[in-house]
């Protein structure tokens, strides 16, 4: 949690120990109340391109910004690659027990649960799955 205090805020918690000086910096100069502000008559196209121009930005930390963004990307889509994998293989092993018949059952049972969207809750499916679905090792 960062507090402002008189125009500054401490970033003394272990949550920013990773984080570079001119990322607070930058945090800093968007969160600065306006009475704290160097120059509070700017229009504010010309404070956004102030902001933009920060030297956070600047070309000498793009290897960095560009290393950790490659590190959260390739995290979140190893994060939806595997629960693709788990939704594929959870449905696979539900089809190999369930006949079309029972598909159908469970198709009008959680079409009455469905919310305006059309959705429903994983406990309605579940509750759906247990009551048509004949797997014994569940």
């Amino acid at each position: 949690e960062v507090r402002l205090r008189r125009g500054t805020a401490c970033f003394a918690d272990k949550a920013f120990t990773k984080t570079s000086d001119a990322a607070k910096d930058f945090v800093l100069d968007l969160l600065r109340p306006p009475a704290y502000k160097k120059s509070t008559k700017v229009q504010l196209c010309y404070e956004i391109a102030m902001h933009m121009s920060h030297r956070w930005f600047r070309a000498h930390n793009i290897t960095e910004l560009s290393e950790l963004y490659d590190t959260i990307v390739m995290r979140r889509y190893d994060t939806w690659r595997n629960t693709m994998r788990l939704r594929t293989n959870f449905f696979k092993v539900t089809a190999d027990h369930m006949t079309l018949l029972r598909i159908g059952q469970m198709w009008e049972l959680l079409a009455k649960k469905a919310d305006d969207e059309g959705r429903i809750s994983w406990s309605s499916l579940v509750e759906g799955i247990l009551r048509h679905c004949p797997i014994l090792h569940l």
